[in-house]
């Protein structure tokens, strides 16, 4: 046994892995991506989830802005000493806490300059008491969901009075 072939350490033969070793490291790489690509796929669902649930969440609370609105309206054309009108002030300061506590929160422009990121135009008025392009009339009261425009001010904007020259 003494002249027993014995392996050559610098050999490459004893560098590689058998066959059963490399199929082994090749279903662990395998195996490991597979897990890093299904945890990727599960992060993004679930940020796809979270979006979807915010734009949903954006468009009821838009769509109640008409109705609060229309009670703005109401007010404006009452008196307000009768026990009714008191009550439906209430209703209208509990909607709007309401709305605050989702993120809905009005902002005012009259007398601001004009930001077509936080404005639409409806109009323009010609005037000589303000500077071109300062809001002069708030027609629709703009809003904003957690900082974010949900619905712009429709506003009537300044431009120069031409009428003296």
């Amino acid at each position: 046994m003494a002249n027993s072939p014995t392996k050559d350490p610098s050999s490459p033969e004893s560098e590689a892995p058998s066959a059963p070793e490399q199929a082994s490291e090749d279903l662990q790489e395998r195996l490991l991506r597979l897990a890093a690509d299904f945890e990727n796929f599960r992060k993004r669902a679930q940020r796809e989830q979270q979006e979807a649930l915010r734009v949903e969440g954006a468009r009821i609370l838009e769509s109640l802005l008409p109705t609060l609105d229309n009670l703005d309206r109401a007010l404006e054309h009452t008196e307000k000493t009768s026990p009714l009108i008191e009550g439906l002030l209430l209703i209208i300061e509990q909607f709007r806490e309401t709305m605050q506590r989702h993120g809905v929160k009005a902002f005012h422009s009259q007398g601001e300059r004009f930001d077509p990121g936080l404005h639409e135009a409806v109009g323009q008025h010609p005037t000589s008491e303000m500077a071109p392009g300062m809001i002069l009339e708030e027609v629709q009261r703009g809003y904003l969901l957690n900082e974010r425009l949900l619905r712009p001010a429709r506003v009537i904007v300044s431009q120069a009075d031409t009428s003296d020259a």
